[in-house]
């Protein structure tokens, strides 16, 4: 297992750069959704990332950690819903 996690993680920063690229080209509403509590992702991580797509909204969910879906789906829904509603048919 630790062999796989130290493969994942390596090709993981090898791929930063194109993925940080393709963020920028995004063109659809976006919302980055974190947990205050995250205690696997740092939370400030989630702003790096709003920063990398042109207008995405950051997103702090309080009293949630790394898996916001598990600790507030309502709320978690209802982000994805009022997503949903603004992206264009054609994404």
């Amino acid at each position: 297992h630790r062999r796989t996690f130290a493969s994942e993680q390596r090709a993981l920063i090898d791929e930063l750069p194109a993925v940080h690229r393709a963020l920028a080209r995004l063109r659809v509403p976006t919302a980055v959704v974190v947990g205050r509590w995250d205690l696997v992702v740092r939370p400030v991580a989630g702003r790096t990332l709003a920063d990398a797509v042109e207008g995405a909204e950051l997103i702090e969910i309080p009293r949630a950690g790394h898996f916001v879906a598990r600790d507030t789906p309502d709320v978690l829904a209802t982000v994805v819903a009022r997503y949903a509603d603004r992206a264009p048919l054609n994404c």
